[in-house]
Protein backbone atom coordinates (compact mmCIF):
# COMPACT_ATOMS: atom_id res chain seq x y z
CA UNK A 1 0.00 0.00 0.00
CA UNK A 2 1.31 3.62 -1.03
CA UNK A 3 0.27 6.81 0.97
CA UNK A 4 1.29 10.30 -0.48
CA UNK A 5 2.75 12.59 2.17
CA UNK A 6 3.55 16.17 2.51
CA UNK A 7 6.73 16.87 0.56
CA UNK A 8 10.09 16.81 3.06
CA UNK A 9 8.12 14.52 5.23
CA UNK A 10 10.35 12.38 7.82
CA UNK A 11 9.30 9.25 9.19
CA UNK A 12 10.06 10.72 13.27
CA UNK A 13 7.60 13.10 11.87
CA UNK A 14 4.79 10.62 11.76
CA UNK A 15 2.52 8.69 13.87
CA UNK A 16 1.59 5.01 12.61
CA UNK A 17 -0.55 2.55 14.04
CA UNK A 18 -1.27 -0.35 12.10
CA UNK A 19 -3.65 -2.13 14.22
CA UNK A 20 -5.33 -5.72 13.54
CA UNK A 21 -9.03 -4.46 12.47
CA UNK A 22 -7.85 -0.69 11.94
CA UNK A 23 -4.98 1.62 11.17
CA UNK A 24 -3.99 5.42 11.12
CA UNK A 25 -1.24 7.66 9.98
CA UNK A 26 -0.82 10.92 11.05
CA UNK A 27 1.36 14.04 11.72
CA UNK A 28 2.85 14.40 15.26
CA UNK A 29 2.21 17.75 15.03
CA UNK A 30 -1.54 17.65 13.47
CA UNK A 31 -2.98 14.99 15.36
CA UNK A 32 -6.29 15.88 14.90
CA UNK A 33 -5.77 15.68 11.40
CA UNK A 34 -5.40 12.59 10.06
CA UNK A 35 -3.11 11.75 6.15
CA UNK A 36 -5.35 8.57 6.54
CA UNK A 37 -7.38 6.18 8.68
CA UNK A 38 -9.95 3.37 8.51
CA UNK A 39 -10.83 -0.16 8.98
CA UNK A 40 -8.88 -2.75 6.66
CA UNK A 41 -12.04 -4.59 4.67
CA UNK A 42 -10.27 -7.35 6.49
CA UNK A 43 -8.01 -8.43 9.40
CA UNK A 44 -4.57 -8.02 9.11
CA UNK A 45 -1.01 -9.74 11.45
CA UNK A 46 0.36 -6.89 13.06
CA UNK A 47 3.35 -8.28 13.85
CA UNK A 48 4.10 -8.45 9.88
CA UNK A 49 3.09 -4.83 9.24
CA UNK A 50 6.12 -2.86 8.75
CA UNK A 51 6.15 0.55 6.73
CA UNK A 52 8.93 2.86 5.16
CA UNK A 53 9.26 5.73 3.51
CA UNK A 54 10.32 6.38 -0.31
CA UNK A 55 11.36 9.59 -1.74
CA UNK A 56 11.39 10.69 -4.97
CA UNK A 57 12.70 13.95 -5.14
CA UNK A 58 11.10 16.13 -2.87
CA UNK A 59 7.94 13.71 -2.81
CA UNK A 60 7.51 11.54 0.16
CA UNK A 61 5.93 8.21 -0.07
CA UNK A 62 4.50 6.06 2.84
CA UNK A 63 4.91 2.53 2.31
CA UNK A 64 3.23 0.15 4.11
CA UNK A 65 3.95 -4.21 3.79
CA UNK A 66 1.33 -6.13 5.24
CA UNK A 67 0.57 -9.96 5.55
CA UNK A 68 -3.36 -10.43 5.33
CA UNK A 69 -5.06 -12.63 8.76
CA UNK A 70 -6.86 -15.00 6.65
CA UNK A 71 -3.78 -15.51 3.44
CA UNK A 72 -3.81 -15.36 0.38
CA UNK A 73 -7.13 -14.09 -0.89
CA UNK A 74 -8.57 -10.78 -2.68
CA UNK A 75 -10.21 -8.02 -1.11
CA UNK A 76 -12.45 -5.44 -2.71
CA UNK A 77 -10.60 -2.67 -1.26
CA UNK A 78 -7.89 -2.01 1.59
CA UNK A 79 -9.79 0.14 3.90
CA UNK A 80 -13.64 -0.29 4.52
CA UNK A 81 -15.42 2.90 2.18
CA UNK A 82 -12.75 2.84 -0.58
CA UNK A 83 -13.73 2.49 -4.00
CA UNK A 84 -14.35 -1.53 -4.27
CA UNK A 85 -12.59 -3.98 -7.41
CA UNK A 86 -14.15 -6.35 -8.72
CA UNK A 87 -12.20 -9.47 -7.51
CA UNK A 88 -14.15 -11.64 -9.82
CA UNK A 89 -12.22 -9.90 -13.05
CA UNK A 90 -8.74 -9.98 -11.66
CA UNK A 91 -6.24 -11.83 -13.41
CA UNK A 92 -3.60 -12.86 -11.05
CA UNK A 93 -0.13 -13.08 -12.84
CA UNK A 94 1.52 -16.46 -13.68
CA UNK A 95 3.69 -17.47 -11.01
CA UNK A 96 6.25 -20.69 -11.03
CA UNK A 97 6.14 -23.03 -8.42
CA UNK A 98 9.24 -22.08 -6.81
CA UNK A 99 8.10 -18.34 -6.37
CA UNK A 100 5.31 -19.82 -3.94
CA UNK A 101 6.52 -20.51 -0.21
CA UNK A 102 6.08 -23.79 1.47
CA UNK A 103 2.83 -24.44 2.09
CA UNK A 104 1.05 -22.63 -0.79
CA UNK A 105 3.37 -24.83 -3.06
CA UNK A 106 2.09 -28.11 -1.23
CA UNK A 107 -1.51 -27.11 -1.53
CA UNK A 108 -1.07 -26.16 -5.42
CA UNK A 109 0.97 -29.41 -5.52
CA UNK A 110 -1.87 -31.75 -4.08
CA UNK A 111 -4.25 -29.95 -6.37
CA UNK A 112 -2.61 -30.11 -9.38
CA UNK A 113 -1.98 -34.10 -8.13
CA UNK A 114 -5.03 -34.64 -7.27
Amino acid sequence: MYVTLPPNTAAKQLDVKLGIKSMHIKLKTKPDEPILMGEWFNKIHTDEALWSIERDGGKAILQITFEKHEGQNWWNCVLKGDIEIDTQKVEPENSKLSDLDGETRQTVEKMMYD
